[in-house]
């Protein structure tokens, strides 16, 4: 079955995987676990689409967070070329 992903969680969890790949977990078994935790902690969550389907999408927590983390480090570039 094939999991359904926003941009945001797509590239998170590739990301992931391919820091962690190996070859006693499939990519799929992979993205399903690490939804779970995510969803656990309040980082993604499960929607219906438009088609009625059941995706999956980063929450509006992790949207947050990472718009901080992208502030911080834009700050930080800034207090670099100073």
């Amino acid at each position: 079955m094939r999991i359904r992903l926003d941009k945001t969680l797509r590239f998170w969890l590739d990301a992931d995987y391919g820091r962690v790949a190996t070859d006693s977990v499939s990519r799929h078994d992979f993205y399903r676990s690490t939804l779970f935790e995510w969803e656990s902690v309040g980082q993604a969550m499960r929607h219906l689409d438009r088609n009625g389907k059941i995706a999956w999408k980063a929450s509006p927590r992790m949207l947050e967070r990472l718009a901080e983390q992208e502030l911080e480090a834009r700050l930080e570039m800034e207090d670099d070329a100073i």
